[in-house]
């Protein structure tokens, strides 16, 4: 094969040939690279030379010259050298080169960010302006986005690649030499490759398909957070998001939780736990996720601004309450100095008066001939009332001067209130802006959120397979991005994969293949669960039915062939591949299936015993005449016809699963006696929804036939391998003959070497006492003997007495559900189920999250603190720049029994800064379920700090 070099204007240099005359420049150690995870292709390899040809090859391979040559599909390629190193004392050139060439490598463009959406064509117009490559192929024309190229100086073909990957589209190079000109071109596809018919079978051109399987990541469910807090200073979950797929088996709970439906029925815990069901219980995983969402100021995402406003509006309303008050006050003197006005001007109409009777007594007097006293007397009076008069109106201008004062404050005090009301607006529209913001962003966080914990969940809800492909042989016309079929017919294994990598060797002739994106083939169902039901089909056990036939109900002439015979037996389940002969071991189960010979001509015909198997005892489901696969029914019936009916109501059905053994034909289990009734000596539980057994049934081959429930109806000869939990024998002798032996170590105060052995001996009087060993709690030295009790009450003692006298003994109550320690010194110790719990509670993060505990904020954690070892240990750390901080923690305690004295009242916890030395105190009231905050936490400088977890201690 040639490689033609070129300088930068194309001008010829020289050929490298990797198997031409031995006068010919080589090449060897090429490797040529495509893969569909970058867009360069890549080309590295060795020159050799000699003294007379160094100077042409150092010169063929200096950096910036063009290699030339036809790839196996004889595609023209063009490579540009980017990196070389000569080695005269072996006399090689190596060198690396790339398709993409130095105009796109070495070429910056600056951050952009669109006003609109755009196609594809228009993001590459500006890292491809003046290049010389032009777009070739575009699968995606009518596409268009948004973007935010944010990244500034960056390659053209950094920008390039990063363009696809925001379009979802695989870029590749290619190129055309037309007349001496090479034409370049960018090709966007949606994807690269082709599906392909090709084959690839282990042993023909695979040598290998190494399987790993792993279910380390594996998950059922997911509970998703963001990276992205909401107005609470907690991360943006999807509570309260509703969604569910199509098809229905991804379904997203009103509590936040993401459901695969599907596959928690082959890895729910309720499937190994009696009482639970299988389709819940699931694989749950919490993540969180980096949506890349900024809580910018078109989101209002400052809940301290928020809360600024509303106290704000609570300041506001309280001003108006005060002017409201003022009005009132200044109306009140108002009303007062009215008041005063019309007894001001009663007091002038009574002055006035007096001054009319006055005038008229002295008319009298001049006329009658009053004295000059009595006279003078008169207008006294009259003048001193005149007086009275003009002091009265006096008080009545003051008093309207007042009241028009007040009046003006009337007025002032309106406008204030006009004025309060405007902000008490301003800052509701700036909260209702908050709001909105915060509910765009989270519908857009949640948004997110859900697509990326879906393709999480779909890629993790089943076990991770990965497929080693060693030593593929590719066929011509196989190209990167291409999907093959593997085969490997001795595995039954069956694989579509694409190539992900090639890199080819034209001188060694090889090829070395990466495979990725592996689906598993030939299944009826999806690959990934046909993957685990491949899994789980490998633990299973395979059974078999026996079929034999018989002249009788005896099983005389039993026979594996049907020919001539009148009877047929079927007994399923059955461990052995070959069916026995032993007419005994089909007794109950035969059944006639060809009628007497008669005269009338029609009996004696032909019968014909036809089977079909299903998944249930009506034979609807999974209903089939050739394949027991997935069975757990058989059903059989005869007649005169040969072809088998596909009539599921014909049949008898009978259950065809449960272990089997020499002692019991087949048992099974449920809630409801099935109608169908099971072969002879066949055994039915009856259990509760717990299940737990409350009756048995044994079948007599026509009905079941309720039995008690006693060891005597289980024939087993032995049982081996068993352990009995939570079982009561009375009136049982046990027998062992086993042997104890416990050599005492020196470093609990026991001499060395010392060795105890047993016996043991069960009676039957309901108290059983067993010599075995003792409990190593003694300091004393010396031998001891131990024996172990259980009374009447179920309580387990274990006792060893020591041969200095001390004592030790350890009590276990089952109806307590306590442990209780005592010796011989006085030392007792109890522990029961609570305490228990409330040791493995220690030490869990009951709530986590960030808040300052404010009047109205109320967090519940997930362990009361009367189920805590010692109550609540309190973690807080720094507020600051409005946000919480990883800095400054500290913790502060809740004794256990603080809500036992004093539920709902308040406890102060101190704090300090240590940066700005303040003294900090936060309150919170506590219940044994709750810690609600006060509002005094959020006022300076309590609010610099937030509490961040409640964990159990």
């Amino acid at each position: 094969m040639e490689f033609i070099f070129t300088d930068r204007a194309f001008g010829y240099i020289g050929t490298a040939t990797t198997d031409g005359p031995a006068d010919a420049i080589l090449m060897s150690d090429e490797k040529d690279v495509q893969s569909v995870t970058v867009a360069e292709r890549t080309l590295d390899g060795t020159l050799h030379y000699n003294n007379a040809s160094m100077a042409r090859v150092e010169n063929m391979a200096a950096v910036g010259h063009f290699i030339l040559y036809k790839d196996r599909d004889a595609r023209s390629i063009f490579m540009e050298i980017t990196s070389s190193e000569s080695d005269p004392l072996n006399g090689t050139m190596t060198f690396s080169a790339e398709d993409a060439g130095a105009d796109l490598i070495d070429e910056t463009v600056a951050a952009y960010t669109a006003d609109d959406a755009y196609n594809i064509d228009f993001y590459l117009a500006d890292p491809l302006a003046d290049s010389g490559w032009t777009i070739g192929v575009n699968e995606i024309p009518n596409a268009a986005l948004k973007l935010n190229l944010s990244t500034d100086d960056e390659t053209a073909l950094a920008r390039i690649l990063a363009i696809g990957q925001a379009f979802g589209v695989e870029i590749s190079f290619s190129f055309t030499l037309d007349a001496g000109v090479i034409n370049k071109f960018v090709d966007i596809r949606k994807k690269r490759g082709a599906d392909t018919t090709v084959e690839l079978a282990r042993d023909i051109n695979v040598n290998n398909v190494v399987t790993t399987t792993d279910i380390y990541d594996l998950c059922t469910s997911i509970k998703a957070k963001s990276d992205v807090q909401d107005s609470n200073n907690k991360p943006i979950t999807l509570e309260g998001y509703s969604w569910q797929s199509d098809d229905g088996r991804f379904v997203l709970g009103s509590d936040g939780v993401l459901r695969d439906t599907e596959a928690v029925k082959l890895w729910s815990r309720g499937l190994a736990t009696p009482g639970l069901s299988a389709d819940a219980h699931h694989l749950q995983r919490v993540k969180t996720y980096t949506t890349g969402i900024e809580s910018d100021t078109s989101y209002s995402q400052y809940p301290e601004k928020e809360e600024s406003k509303s106290k704000d509006i609570t300041a506001q309303k309280k001003k108006i309450t005060s002017a409201n008050a003022s009005i009132k006050k200044q109306q009140q003197y108002i009303a007062k100095k009215n008041t005063y006005v019309d007894e001001c001007n009663a007091r002038i109409k009574d002055y006035q008066a007096k001054i009319t009777q006055y005038n008229a007594d002295l008319a009298k007097l001049q006329s009658s001939g009053g004295t000059a006293k009595q006279i003078a007397s008169k207008k006294q009076s009259i003048a001193n009332q005149n007086t009275y008069i003009a002091n009265q109106k006096k008080n009545i201008t003051n008093a309207n001067t007042a009241i028009k004062g007040y009046n003006k404050k009337i007025a002032e005090y309106k406008a204030d209130i006009v004025k309060y009301n405007k902000q008490i607006d301003t800052d509701n529209a700036d909260i209702a802006s908050m709001k909105a913001g915060s509910a765009k962003l989270l519908s857009k966080v949640q948004s997110k959120l859900l697509d990326m914990a879906l393709a999480d969940l779909e890629a993790h809800n089943t076990p991770n397979v990965v497929y080693q492909i060693d030593g593929a042989e590719l066929p011509d016309g196989v190209h990167v991005g291409d999907r093959v079929h593997l085969s490997d017919v001795s595995a039954d294994t069956y694989i579509e994969t694409r190539l992900i990598t090639l890199t080819r060797s034209y001188s060694a002739g090889t090829v070395d293949a990466t495979f990725g994106e592996f689906v598993k083939e030939q299944s009826g169902i999806s690959p990934e669960l046909q993957a685990i039901a491949d899994t789980l089909k490998a633990t299973i056990k395979q059974t078999y039915t026996w079929i034999r036939y018989a002249d009788d109900d005896q099983g005389t002439g039993i026979s594996p062939l049907a020919a001539g015979k009148a009877y047929i037996a079927m007994k399923p389940n059955q461990m052995e591949a070959v069916p026995s002969d032993d007419p005994a071991d089909y007794v109950g189960l035969w059944q006639k299936v060809t009628g007497a010979d008669g005269q009338d001509g029609k009996d004696g015909m032909t019968s014909y015993l036809h089977t079909a198997y299903a998944q249930n005892s009506t034979g609807t489901l999974g209903f089939s005449t050739t394949s027991a696969t997935g069975a757990t029914y058989i059903g059989v019936y005869s007649d005169q016809t040969a072809a088998d009916s596909t009539v599921a109501s014909k049949y008898t059905w009978m259950q065809a699963q449960g272990p089997a053994g020499k002692d019991i034909t087949s048992f099974a289990k449920g809630t409801t006696l099935p109608s169908t009734v099971g072969p002879a000596n066949s055994q039915f539980w009856l259990t509760n929804a717990d299940g737990q057994a409350t009756a048995v049934y044994v079948s007599n081959g026509t009905s079941w036939v309720a039995t008690p429930m006693t060891a005597s109806m289980i024939v087993a000869a032995t049982f081996k391998g068993m352990n009995f939990e939570g079982v009561t024998f009375t009136g049982s002798t046990f027998s062992t003959s086993n042997s104890y032996t416990a050599t005492a170590d020196e470093s609990i105060g026991f001499t060395n070497g010392t060795t105890v052995s047993n016996t043991q001996t069960l009676d039957s009087h309901g108290y059983r006492s067993v010599t075995k060993g003792a409990i190593m709690g003694s300091t004393v030295a010396g031998s001891y003997t131990g024996n172990t009790t259980i009374d009447n009450a179920g309580r387990l003692i274990a006792r060893s007495d020591f041969a200095g006298g001390g004592w030790s003994e350890l009590s276990v109550d089952p109806v307590s559900s306590s442990f209780k320690a005592t010796n011989s010194y006085g030392q007792i110790g109890e522990l029961g189920a609570w305490d228990l719990m409330a040791l493995n509670n220690s030490g869990r993060v009951l709530w986590q999250g960030g808040m300052w505990m404010l009047d109205g904020q109320s967090i519940t954690p997930s362990k009361p603190l009367s189920e805590c070892h010692n109550g609540w240990k309190l973690l807080w750390s720094r507020y600051t720049n409005g946000a919480t901080s990883d800095a400054q923690f500290a913790t502060s305690q809740v004794p256990k029994y603080f809500a036992d004295m004093y539920s709902g009242k308040s406890m102060d916890f101190s704090l300090s800064t240590f940066s700005t030395n303040k003294t900090v105190t936060k309150m919170l009231y506590i219940t044994n379920t709750t810690l609600t905050g006060h509002a005094t936490n959020g006022v300076s400088p309590q609010n610099e700090f937030a509490l961040r977890a409640v964990l159990a201690d």
